[in-house]
C-alpha cells in the first residue's frame, strides 16, 4: 500500500505540472492572467491542430450474456455533474446498472483532473471489478490508467479519450467530437450563403474541445472563402462563462459576425441570452449536445441547429464489460454516432429520445 501511495503522489504531481504548463511560459509572470490565458489558448490551438483523428467503427451493444454483470462492482469516475449533458450520462449509467443488478460506485471530479485522479485511486481501493473512465484532460488524464494498472483494474474508456497505450485499456466507445462539430460546420456551409463565425469553445485542452475545434475548423475551411471563423474564445462549457464571453465579443466585434458556433448547448443558452439582451435577433446559432432546453430554442427560432452528442451511453459501457467478462471478441475502439437536429425534426427530437 505504501508503494501505491508514493506512486499516486508522483502521478498527481505529474498531472498538476501538466495542468500548470500554461502558467510556466518564459514570457510574462505567474501573476499575469492575460499572458497565462494567451499561452493556454495557443497551446490548445496547437493541440487541436496536432490531434490525430481516426474514424472508428460505430459503437455497438454486444450480443452477449449480460447476466454476468449482476453483483459486479463498477466504478465510474465522472468528470462533473454541473453540466446537464454530464448529469444525463450519469443518470443513464445509474439506471442501466440497476437494470443489470450491478453496483455502480461513481464520483464527481468537478471538471478537475487532479480531483479525478484522486477519485480513480479511491474507486480502485474499494475493490471495483472494472473502471469506466471519461478523462477530464487528454494529456494529464492518462495518469489514471497507471493508477488502475497498479490495482489490476480493467479500464473501459467512455465518451472521452486520453493519451494511452494499447495495453492500458480493454475497449472504448468514444464520443466522435470531430464528427459532431464537423456536422455543425457542414450544416452552416450547406444552409448559409456565407458566414462570419464566432466560435465559443469548451474547456481548453480537453479532448472534447480540441476535437470539436478540429472538426468544425476543417468543415468551415472546406466551405471556401465565404466562410470564416473570425473569433475563438472559451466559455469553459459553462452557460455563464459563455454569456460573458459573448457579451465581450459583442462589444468588440459588433456588426462583424453573423453566426455563432458553440461547443455545447450550455454555452449556446448563454450565447442566446447575450444576443437577446443586445437585441441581436438575426444571428445564426449552432451547437452540440441535444439538451431539451436548447432544442426548444430551435422550435422558438433562437437556435438554428444542434448536433446531438448522445447521453445514452451506458448500454455501450456495460455491454463492453459483459463481453470482456464473457471472453467474447470485441472491437477495441468505437465511436458513438451523432446526427443533426434542426427545424425539420426538432419537435420529434423532443419526444423520441434524441433530446435529453
Amino acid at each position: 500500500m505504501k508503494k501505491r501511495l508514493v506512486r499516486m503522489a508522483a502521478l498527481m504531481m505529474s498531472a498538476t505540472m501538466l495542468l500548470s504548463v500554461a502558467g510556466c511560459g518564459s514570457s510574462g509572470t505567474p501573476s499575469d492572467p492575460d499572458t497565462k490565458k494567451e499561452e493556454k489558448e495557443e497551446q490548445a490551438e496547437e493541440g487541436a491542430a496536432d490531434i490525430e483523428y481516426v474514424e472508428y467503427p460505430l459503437a455497438q451493444v454486444y450480443d452477449t450474456d449480460m447476466s454476468v454483470l449482476k453483483d459486479m462492482k463498477i466504478g465510474f469516475a465522472q468528470r462533473t455533474t454541473s453540466i446537464a449533458w454530464e448529469t444525463a450520462v450519469l443518470n443513464n449509467m445509474i439506471e442501466t446498472a440497476d437494470k443489470y443488478g450491478a453496483e455502480l460506485i461513481y464520483t464527481d471530479a468537478g471538471n478537475d483532473q487532479t480531483k479525478q485522479l484522486s477519485d480513480v485511486e479511491d474507486l480502485c481501493s474499494q475493490g471495483i471489478d472494472a473502471l469506466v473512465y471519461p478523462a477530464v484532460e487528454y494529456e494529464s488524464g492518462a495518469a489514471a490508467l497507471e493508477i488502475a494498472a497498479d490495482y489490476e483494474v480493467p479500464v473501459f474508456l467512455l465518451s472521452q479519450d486520453c493519451k494511452k497505450t494499447e495495453d492500458q485499456y480493454v475497449a472504448a466507445a468514444y464520443g466522435d467530437y470531430v464528427m459532431d462539430a464537423r456536422l455543425c460546420g457542414e450544416w452552416i456551409v450547406n444552409n448559409l450563403d456565407s458566414a462570419k463565425i464566432v466560435e465559443i469553445q469548451g474547456q481548453l485542452g480537453t479532448d472534447t474541445e480540441m476535437r470539436r475545434e478540429k472538426g468544425f475548423g476543417e468543415a468551415i475551411a472546406a466551405g471556401g472563402d465565404k466562410y470564416e471563423i473570425i473569433v475563438q474564445q472559451t466559455g469553459n462549457f459553462v452557460m455563464d462563462d459563455a454569456q460573458q464571453a459573448m457579451e465581450n465579443i459583442i462589444q468588440s466585434k459588433a456588426g462583424q459576425f453573423d453566426t455563432v458556433f458553440c461547443h455545447n448547448d450550455e454555452m449556446a443558452l448563454g450565447v442566446c441570452a447575450a444576443l437577446k439582451a443586445n437585441q441581436l435577433n438575426d444571428i445564426t446559432v449552432v451547437a452540440v449536445d441535444g439538451q431539451k432546453a436548447a432544442v426548444q430554442k430551435i422550435i422558438d427560432g433562437e437556435i438554428s441547429a444542434i448536433a446531438i452528442c448522445d447521453t445514452r451511453q451506458a448500454e455501450y459501457a456495460f455491454s463492453m464489460i459483459a463481453a470482456w467478462k464473457n471472453g467474447d471478441d470485441m472491437i477495441k475502439d468505437t465511436s458513438i454516432p451523432s446526427e443533426m437536429i434542426d427545424s425539420v425534426n426538432a419537435k420529434e427530437a423532443m419526444t423520441n429520445g434524441m433530446a435529453f
